[in-house]
């Protein structure tokens, strides 16, 4: 197995495992350029023209390396330098002298040394030539709506999504572009813009993109080949934050049309009040998501595009903003009790639990003692609710669980004595409720365990009593068959 990828955490993790050799790719050779190009341009059932290829391996970068290196950046001058259309042959006749053949040639040799010799750059000139062809507005809407995706869209969503996202670019002067191409008045412009977009208006699109949009996922969804047109796309068209946002919030607006169990909604739901900093919106939104059969995917779904946004946000010297303004979502005044708790619980039980592989410790227990902190007040409020009652002490639990990985001993007793002290007011309350006298000698375990390098003696006492809870259990017919062979575990750690 080959595989090729830029530098990131997973290549990381991949070139460690037994049996794989990391190699560094070098630049491209000339002699690399040279058979790329024959290559690229025979997929045109064209030859290229050495002039034109002397142009395009002469190219540098500002720190002098030739932009050719680069495979990707090649491959996409070679093919812009296919695609030139009849406003570029009609320049051939009015600029440059000599035969047809000649002037051809002396276009395709100005056109490569004008080309920029950077990724960005180039993809940028590849959404110029679309909007000169099909329009500004519904070019930059078709764009912008695959990079503020998380995996791109199926053509019925696009079809939707343009028309709401064009109007945003109908304004839009050249001179708010970051890339230094400016487009050249053209007398052949599709305004697309203002008419219905349709299938056909799409397609059409869609085929000026070329081989740089691919079908991906299970659902057919059109995405960018490279996740570097990605970046290249929103730094052009929308490199002003709140636009940025405001886009975000459109297609919000669109995904909450779609019908319920929509697969579309599992793969972007989370991902766009995020990208709009909608914290109200969010934060409603994840608290609607329940842990039942219904509810499973979509959830996960979500919590796997909040783990990835936390993971953008991590530091090792900084606080993680991404994570502070999740967890602000449960002190958001518009939520009301109930979702603030369901919150917590998606919170602890579902992005605690996903975080674990991708976060730290510190991370995980940021996010939990916001949980507990607002559990804390929910508790409080209202002392009859059982239910808030119980994940508060898991809530402290959890805590304790990451103060003892991460070496606080001190600091994870405390915790675990809290959650003890509501789990046993909890047990006494209702002795047939087999969670909650579960709870119990869940805890025992934990004084157990930690107290085991400091006071082996104090360790067996937790150890019998978490032994006696068990059997008790048992006798009373509550205790999980699951659960049944912790009973001779318990029993031989406390010595009996």
């Amino acid at each position: 197995m080959i595989a090729t990828g830029l530098p990131c955490p997973a290549g990381k993790v991949l070139s460690k495992s037994a049996g794989i050799e990391e190699v560094e790719l070098p630049q491209l050779t000339a002699a690399d350029a040279a058979g790329i190009g024959k290559q690229v341009w025979g997929l045109y059932h064209r030859e290229i023209n050495p002039a034109v290829l002397r142009v395009l391996i002469e190219k540098k970068l500002p720190d002098g390396k030739p932009a050719c290196g680069n495979p990707l950046w090649l491959t996409l001058a070679l093919e812009q330098l296919n695609l030139l259309d009849a406003d570029d042959f009609a320049r051939a006749e009015r600029d440059f002298t000599g035969s047809p053949t000649e002037r051809m040639t002396a276009l395709l040799i100005d056109t490569a040394k004008r080309m920029p010799p950077d990724i960005g750059g180039l993809y940028g000139w590849l959404l110029e030539q679309n909007e000169k062809a099909f329009g500004a507005a519904n070019t930059r809407g078709f764009a912008t709506a695959i990079a503020l995706s998380r995996s791109g869209w199926r053509e019925t969503d696009l079809i939707a999504l343009v028309p709401r996202l064009a109007p945003f670019f109908n304004q839009q002067s050249a001179t708010e572009t970051t890339s230094s191409w400016a487009p050249r008045e053209r007398g052949n412009e599709v305004a697309l813009n203002n008419q219905q977009f349709t299938d056909l208006g799409l397609a059409t699109l869609r085929r000026g993109f070329r081989a740089h949009i691919v079908r991906r996922g299970e659902n057919g969804q059109l995405d960018f080949f490279h996740a570097q047109m990605r970046r290249a796309m929103l730094d052009r068209c929308v490199p002003n934050e709140k636009t940025r946002q405001a886009l975000h919030a459109a297609i919000s607006d669109y995904l909450e049309t779609l019908p319920a169990g929509d697969p579309l909604i599992r793969l972007e739901r989370m991902g766009q009040p995020i990208g709009e900093h909608n914290t109200l919106r969010a934060g409603r939104y994840y608290a609607t998501l329940k842990a039942n059969a219904e509810s499973a995917t979509e959830r996960l779904g979500a919590t796997w595009a909040l783990v990835d946004w936390i993971a953008e946000g991590e530091s090792k010297d900084k606080e993680n903003p991404n994570l502070a303004w999740i967890t602000a979502w449960l002190d958001s005044a518009g939520l009301t009790s109930d979702e603030v708790y369901r919150l917590t619980y998606n919170f602890q039980f579902g992005l605690f639990i996903r975080m674990e592989n991708d976060l730290g410790l510190r991370a995980r227990l940021q996010l939990v003692a916001a949980a507990r902190s607002a559990l804390q007040r929910l508790s409080a409020a209202d002392p009859s609710n059982a239910g808030w009652q119980r994940d508060l002490s898991v809530s402290y639990d959890r805590i304790g669980d990451v103060l003892r990985a991460q070496g606080d001993l001190a600091g994870a007793l405390n915790a675990y004595r809290d959650s003890l002290a509501v789990a046993q007011r909890l047990a006494a309350a209702d002795p047939s409720n087999a969670e909650w006298q579960r709870d119990l000698f869940i805890s025992y375990a934990k004084f157990a365990q930690v107290s085991a390098s400091t006071n082996p003696a104090e360790s067996h006492q937790w150890w019998r009593k978490c032994y006696e809870q068990i059997l008790s259990m048992k006798q009373r017919g509550i205790l999980a068959p699951s659960d049944e062979r912790l009973l001779a575990i318990a029993q031989q750690k406390a010595g009996m």
